[in-house]
């Protein structure tokens, strides 16, 4: 039995965020210089390839990373104007940091296009990813957002 079938579905979707996040901030990084696609192929060989007899490294769900990646870039037009319509008055999209974007443009994805997902989970998921990578302000920053957002999106959930 492969290791990544040990693991809960739950683990390896929150592994999937962290592997979509990952790649749409080297996509962003990078200009497009590589399709969605590519990057999500990338990513599982790189999860693939650090898995060994010792590691106890979590492999993503790949058909939730590559529907998450694949919806976020092919819906980023959408999933910007969302977020804007919730910055500041004097805040751009392009102002936000890579990695804060990248989390935003999936948690927004999810809120929109995947409701079998509910949005307490979606913002807890993000909110604890921002926790990776940032301090409280930011970590605040996404909450405040994601509520915001989920509320507007799905005011039938709360």
């Amino acid at each position: 039995m492969s290791s990544d079938k040990k693991q809960p579905p739950i683990i390896r979707k929150s592994t999937a965020r962290l592997a979509a996040v990952q790649a749409l901030y080297s996509y962003d990084l990078n200009k497009g210089a590589q399709s969605a696609d590519e990057m999500t192929i990338d990513l599982v060989s790189h999860y693939n390839d650090q898995q060994g007899a010792e590691n106890e490294l979590v492999l993503p769900d790949k058909k939730f990373l590559a529907r998450l990646v694949d919806k976020t870039s092919s819906e980023t037009l959408v999933v910007d104007g969302i977020i804007i319509e919730f910055l500041a008055e004097n805040w751009t999209i392009d102002k936000l940091g890579s990695v804060i974007k990248s989390i935003l443009r999936c948690a927004v994805t999810e809120l929109k296009y995947m409701p079998e997902i509910p949005s307490k989970v979606v913002i807890n998921e993000y909110t604890t990813l921002t926790r990776s990578f940032y301090g409280d302000k930011e970590i605040g920053f996404v909450n405040g957002i994601l509520e915001k957002i989920a509320l507007k999106i799905r005011p039938e959930e709360f």
